[in-house]
């Protein structure tokens, strides 16, 4: 590294800190009495648009909502078809183990080579001579295995009479088990779930939500947005909380904001407008469509 390429260095890790430094202190917060709360409710009045209509209201997702259901619906088709194609590849090694266990023809492997992942997995390459032509393959095995065998290290291993490319170590482990693929699976499903519930809990929170008034408490940085908590007097008086994260128009601490939440589960809210949802002024209420 020449002195020019360590300046560069040097300047791009204290930009790091500075930026590290002003997203830190740029947290801001304000204490909110219960009094003021109700000094709120009583001075504010809600947006025309939330109050002119009967529920549900007209609501649509915005670009960014649509496009958040679209990559999450893509990235989950993959991993769906990933887990498949993994769970179908261990189903297939399952049947081969027991193909070989109970037909399979017993023979000396050689240990050729080692190999340890950046994430801890275990290989070895073997190689055997069930005829006048040697035969090798890597194979998955336990860490405690793998630490003692050596080069050269002969293990028991079984192949295939009709297939004698068709081998597994005794030793060996299983290297796509099929219902771990399903386990991945599930995992993958909720994270991806979770972005589109939130969605349309947006959506639903537009059309059916009711407004109340709200006070901002705290604005953090958050990754790419801003996130918000703010403390709101639901319908019977009741004290609440929320947390959203917004992009664009961020209020100010001690700001009075519209809230929208579901009367059924005051704890599912949102400011309005939500940065997912927004209101279909295109056509007629949906309710005097269908009429």
């Amino acid at each position: 590294m020449n002195v020019a390429q360590g300046i560069l260095y040097l300047v791009l890790f204290g930009l790091g800190i500075i930026a590290f430094l002003r997203t830190r202190g740029r947290t801001r917060s304000v204490a909110v009495e219960s009094t003021q709360l109700y000094e709120v409710r009583n001075q504010w009045q809600a947006p025309a648009e939330l109050i002119s209509g009967p529920l549900p209201r007209a609501a649509r997702l915005t670009a960014d909502g649509s496009t958040r259901i679209k990559l999450m619906a893509v990235l989950l088709a993959l991993i769906a078809v990933l887990a498949a194609a993994i769970a179908i590849r261990g189903f297939n090694d399952r049947r081969t183990r027991e193909m070989l266990a109970a037909t399979g023809i017993t023979t000396d492997a050689t240990i050729v080579q080692k190999w340890t992942g950046s994430r801890g997995g275990c290989r070895v390459y073997y190689s055997y001579p069930p005829s006048e032509k040697t035969y090798s393959r890597w194979a998955n095995v336990s860490c405690g295995e793998f630490h003692e065998l050596r080069i050269g290290t002969r293990v028991p291993a079984r192949y295939a009479a009709s297939d004698p490319a068709t081998s597994r170590l005794d030793i060996e482990t299983p290297e796509y088990p099929p219902f771990a693929a399903l386990l991945y699976f599930a995992v993958f499903l909720a994270i991806c779930a979770f972005p589109m519930v939130q969605v349309l809990w947006a959506k639903q929170l537009l059309a059916s939500g009711q407004p109340v008034a709200g006070v901002v408490t705290q604005v953090a940085p958050a990754r790419y947005s801003q996130s918000v908590s703010y403390r709101f007097l639901d319908s019977a008086g009741n004290e609440r909380r929320g947390k959203t994260s917004l992009s664009a128009h961020i209020p100010d601490p001690g700001q009075t904001v519209t809230i929208l939440y579901d009367p059924a589960r005051p704890s599912r809210n949102t400011i309005y407008p939500p940065k997912l949802a927004r209101l279909d002024h295109r056509g007629a209420h949906p309710s005097r469509r269908a009429a």
